[in-house]
């Protein structure tokens, strides 16, 4: 096992340089680009992993990997556990000696996140729900260790993802099938809708607008994305008057508020209105709502897992250099609020 004292030897500087490059301090310590090169070279060539090497110093423990898994503070909780369920599944099944730390973040705000910048808190780490400062950090500053981006297309970095646009044209498609022309569209409001979102809405949006249908401005309402988010949009379609015949909700959390105030109001759905939503939370909380809510199923639990299997290939069988880049299909589950044909 390679350690500290190694890669200050072949790359010719002292062990305390190597200690502030790992670190993230090589700038405000006013190391060289050239020296920092040398040292990251020389870990690199013998293949140096400074948390696992002080863990085997401090202990006779096990090896075990870190992985720091970074979660924006404003996502949906139903999301962050689909998603861990299926990491802890496939550690379990897989053996891989890892533990996980979850390290939530305010959106837009990862450039401030220290541990992404230094080679001595994580292995690896996991990166989800990213927004537009984060994504600009990512591409400006490539991380020092590895990381895989959840859910986001990069070229830098190794990713995950759902194929979203996919998903939107999936709801379109059912919805048109079903003879549906004046649709409606509930969606996350502000600027704090996830790239994932924007990309199945606009896709949605597109699709019908292909088959010569236009969805009117008047029938896309942004809300929170909660119940009671989705609560507001149904008051919003009762007080216009007018509510469309099909509506496709872009989280399945959203979907029961709007049902609910519907249900309460005497709309009848499906007959009076056919719903189709993005399934993102637990899958049995819109198969035993009543009606049970047709989705779009994301296949959560199969993003996690798949961001192991990736984890251990680069960790285990040091794949760094080849950027993978892996897409999910997604899953149209047909049930009440908008049945088949």
């Amino acid at each position: 096992m390679a350690t500290i004292k190694d890669v200050a030897r072949l790359s010719g500087v002292s062990v305390s340089t190597v200690s502030i490059i790992l670190n993230g301090q090589a700038r405000a310590r006013k190391i060289s680009t050239k020296t920092e090169k040398k040292v990251l070279e020389a870990i690199k060539e013998l293949n140096y992993n400074p948390s696992v090497s002080a863990r085997k110093l401090r202990s006779n423990e096990e090896e075990k990997y870190t992985i720091g898994i970074y979660w924006a503070l404003d996502f949906t909780t139903g999301f962050l556990a689909r998603f861990i369920n299926g990491i802890q599944n496939e550690i379990l099944k897989s053996k891989l000696p890892v533990t996980t730390v979850i390290c939530p973040f305010e959106s837009n705000n990862l450039k401030n996140e220290k541990a992404l910048k230094s080679m001595s808190t994580y292995n690896a780490v996991l990166i989800a729900n990213i927004n537009v400062s984060d994504r600009e950090f990512l591409n400006e500053n490539q991380l020092p260790i590895p990381a895989i981006i959840v859910n986001r297309q990069f070229n830098n970095y190794h990713t995950v993802c759902i194929d979203n646009k996919k998903a939107g044209e999936t709801v379109a498609n059912h919805m048109l099938s079903r003879g549906l022309r004046d649709i409606g569209m509930v969606v996350q409001g502000g600027n704090e809708a996830f790239y994932g979102m924007k990309e199945r809405g606009l896709s949605f949006f597109e699709t019908f607008k292909k088959r010569g249908v236009d969805i009117s401005k008047e029938n896309v309402v942004r809300v929170e994305n909660s119940l009671s988010g989705g609560v507001k949009a149904g008051e919003y379609f009762l007080n216009k008057g007018n509510i469309p015949k099909g509506i496709f909700v872009d989280s399945d959390v959203m979907a029961q508020g709007l049902m609910h105030c519907f249900n309460r109001n005497g709309i009848n759905v499906p007959n009076d209105c056919e719903i189709v939503s993005v399934g993102i939370g637990p899958k049995d909380f819109s198969e035993h709502f009543t009606p049970s809510i047709t989705v779009v199923d994301m296949p959560i639990e199969e993003m996690g897992s798949q961001c192991i299997k990736l984890i251990s290939e680069i960790l285990e069988h040091n794949i760094e250099d080849e950027k993978k880049h892996i897409l999910l299909d997604t899953n149209l589950i047909v049930r009440e609020s908008s049945p088949a044909i």
